[in-house]
């Protein structure tokens, strides 16, 4: 019975699951918008695989996506630029970058790699998927998204 217990807790903390944690969760997305320094909707035009080289060796693959920029909602991101993610996959805490979907993008500044903009699971970026039309009705995050960052700015403007 015990042999049983230690191979079942073995096999959870292995697991791909515990392998994309953080301690204490997941940002909120009022925390994700607030440490955002871009918060956009844009369009994903293409995605490639490339290598990341640290200093002394190759660091793995990323994923680069090529987006089209649709809505700004906090700072000034180009109209057409990059962002990175890891290969989706178990224990990857990627976000899953798709062509053809539109996305809510959540940049923070990298200090390590500072010309990578990071798109991961705990970005707070989130996808709103493919064939989005315009004039539809937006999706409930999108709308929290919208009523956080409303609330941000009228805090800051307050004397």
């Amino acid at each position: 019975m015990i042999r049983l217990a230690v191979m079942i807790a073995i096999a959870v903390m292995t697991s791909p699951a515990f392998a994309c944690s953080r301690v204490g969760g997941p940002p909120t997305v009022a925390e994700s918008l607030a440490s955002a320094d871009e918060v956009f909707i844009a369009h994903l035009v293409s995605v490639k695989e490339i290598v990341m080289k640290g200093p002394e060796r190759e660091e793995g693959p990323i994923l680069e996506g090529q987006y089209r920029l649709i809505e700004v909602l906090k700072g000034k991101p180009a109209r057409s630029g990059k962002v990175h993610d890891l290969p989706f996959g178990p224990g990857n805490c990627s976000l899953g970058l798709m062509v053809g979907w539109d996305y809510v993008f959540m940049i923070k500044r990298a200090t390590e790699f500072p010309r990578l903009r990071w798109v991961g699971m705990f970005s707070g970026s989130f996808p709103l998927g493919p064939y989005r039309e315009a004039g539809q009705s937006e999706e409930s995050e999108l709308v929290e998204v919208r009523n956080i960052l409303k609330a941000q700015t009228s805090v800051k403007q307050t004397p």
